[in-house]
């Protein structure tokens, strides 16, 4: 865009982006709802777990995550005395980075783990360090608590898109 631009011009292009736009998500809804990826790899039951969650698109970038679950080895796991509603603590370290080490915490009862990298909390979806748990643990799915409704198949089904249907 130029300072010059004719504000016409300007709307016109605005226009065509949203188009592009729509059509882009058009299809990403499409493929989502009507095709299946090809699983393969590691972790193939957390894959096809996730690829009945998640939309298209953040189901490949969780796959991309996963790629990197092998840069972590569990080097130890703790589980409390009390029984098993307590959490596991697993340490990972980096292969790569022998002075790099992460804290995973896997709380069954709660269906749900934490991470000291966070990403979860600041990025909505599992980290790395997670996946390499989940092999680990030989677990088939995702927890539930670390499934963040808004990246979900289903995010949109309450969404309200005009005035008249919201509820007061």
């Amino acid at each position: 865009m130029d300072p010059g631009m004719k504000l016409y011009r300007l709307v016109k292009l605005y226009d065509q982006v949203i188009e592009e736009l729509r059509v882009q998500d058009g299809y990403n809804d499409y493929k989502t709802v009507h095709t299946y990826p090809v699983i393969t790899g590691v972790l193939c039951n957390v894959k096809a777990h996730a690829a009945t969650i998640y939309t298209r698109n953040c189901y490949e970038l969780l796959c991309k995550e996963m790629s990197f679950e092998s840069m972590y080895v569990v080097k130890g796991e703790k589980q409390k005395q009390g029984g098993v509603d307590e959490p596991v603590y697993y340490w990972l370290q980096d292969v790569e980075r022998d002075n790099t080490w992460y804290i995973v915490i896997r709380h069954d009862a709660h269906e749900m783990m934490y991470c000291s990298c966070m990403k979860l909390e600041s990025a909505g979806f599992p980290c790395r360090h997670m996946f390499a748990v989940m092999k680990y643990a030989n677990m088939k799915r995702i927890p539930n608590g670390c499934i963040l409704r808004r990246w979900t198949i289903g995010a949109m089904e309450n969404v309200c898109l005009d005035e008249d249907s919201i509820v007061a």
